[in-house]
Parts: structure tokens; sequence; C-alpha cells
């Protein structure tokens, strides 16, 4: 569901998604929190990268502009800081089958959780905060 223009913040349904292996939202206008109580332990990719820096105008089927994103930090609306919070709390350490994290360009906030060490899977990792 990358570059779909995808605004609004992630559903916590998404998270009880077991089966789920790829989740790619990346280059969206998504914003709020991340899940944090999950069951995705059977993910191995997690792309979220590029909420907050992003340029996202979305359009009703006539034509008007119903939401505008950020644009590198500058504000259009007022309505995106990209995804807050701490993506990568404790949490993480339930998401044993992980190889790649990307998540840059969003406003978290916090500590990297010290459950990422537990991860044995992990090759790549892109944060940028």
């Amino acid at each position: 569901m990358s570059n779909n223009s995808l605004v609004g913040s992630i559903p916590s349904e998404l998270g009880v998604m077991e089966h789920l292996v790829e989740l790619d939202l990346s280059y969206n206008g998504l914003s709020g929190t991340f899940p944090t109580d999950t069951k995705l332990f059977n993910l191995v990719k997690l792309n979220l990268a590029e909420q907050y820096y992003n340029d996202h105008s979305c359009t009703s089927s006539d034509g008007t502009v119903i939401n505008t994103m950020y644009s590198q930090g500058i504000e259009s609306n007022g309505q995106n800081m990209g995804i807050t919070g701490s993506i990568l709390g404790p949490q993480i350490g339930s998401m044993a089958s992980l190889e790649e994290i990307v998540i840059q360009g969003n406003y978290f906030s916090g500590s990297i959780s010290s459950e990422i060490g537990s991860l044995k899977q992990l090759g790549m990792y892109s944060v940028r905060l």
C-alpha cells in the first residue's frame, strides 16, 4: 500500500493480522501512533517511511482538494506530523521474524527499546529520526 495517498491513523485491527509477512505503508500521509498491542509475530518487513516528509493532496471525485499534508516539514494544514510515539518500544521484541525495518521520515519520540537486540534475523534497519 505504498505511495497511495493514504491518510489518517493506522487502524489497531492491523495489529491482529498474525500471518502478515510484509507491511509497507511508506510514502503516504499517515499519522498517529503505531498499534502497540500487536500479534505481528511473522512480520519479516516493516516499512513506515516518509509519512511526515511527503507532500500529498487527496481529492474527491469532483476534483476538490480535501487534504494536503506536510511537505519537507513545512505546515500546509496542520493535520499530519507523520507517525508519532515509540514505534520501537518493547513490543518490537515479539516480532522475532523481522529482517527489515524502515521508519525514517516520521516524528517518533523516546528511545529505541533494547528489545531490538533480540531480533536475530534483522539485517536492514533505517531510522533517521
